[in-house]
């Protein structure tokens, strides 16, 4: 079995970023955006790693990702917190 090996810094970045742009390409259906499913689809141990600046930009990809679908995030977010 290989190990994959560990994502850090600008390399992380740009992992995020890719996946981020195909998640977003793919569509709310097929990969909804999420921390957890990014957490598992990048294969990292710890969420720790998904906070800050990098927690902005999954926030905003999840956003646009809901716009392009035709769902108001901010709706959403308020139907979900009832």
């Amino acid at each position: 079995m290989t190990r994959r090996q560990t994502l850090r810094g600008g390399t992380l970045d740009e992992a995020i970023d890719a996946l981020l742009a195909q998640m977003v390409s793919l569509g709310l259906e097929l990969a909804p955006i999420s921390r957890a499913e990014v957490h598992r689809r990048l294969g990292l141990t710890s969420r720790a790693t998904l906070v800050g600046d990098r927690g902005r930009r999954i926030e905003s990809a999840r956003i646009a990702q809901l716009k392009e679908s035709g769902i108001d995030p901010d709706g959403a977010r308020r139907r979900r917190s009832f």
